[in-house]
């Protein structure tokens, strides 16, 4: 049995709290690290999870254009 985080984005009515869409950006295995290379995300893992997450605020903002 292993540890995972798993990073989600949600988008919430802020008058009510309630959640109204629930993303699930990533999972990520914890394990013991082999040497340096092996914390955390490496470059390219950063650069898809940040573009995932400008992707889901650019589609929530452009919901006002509409």
């Amino acid at each position: 049995m292993g540890n995972q985080l798993v990073i989600k984005m949600e988008k919430v009515d802020t008058d009510t709290g309630k959640v109204i869409e629930s993303t699930e950006l990533k999972r990520h295995d914890l394990k013991c690290p082999t040497g340096p290379h092996d914390f955390g995300l490496n470059h390219r893992e950063q650069l898809d999870l940040l573009k995932e997450i400008q992707d889901k605020i650019m589609a929530g903002e452009t919901d006002f254009l509409k």
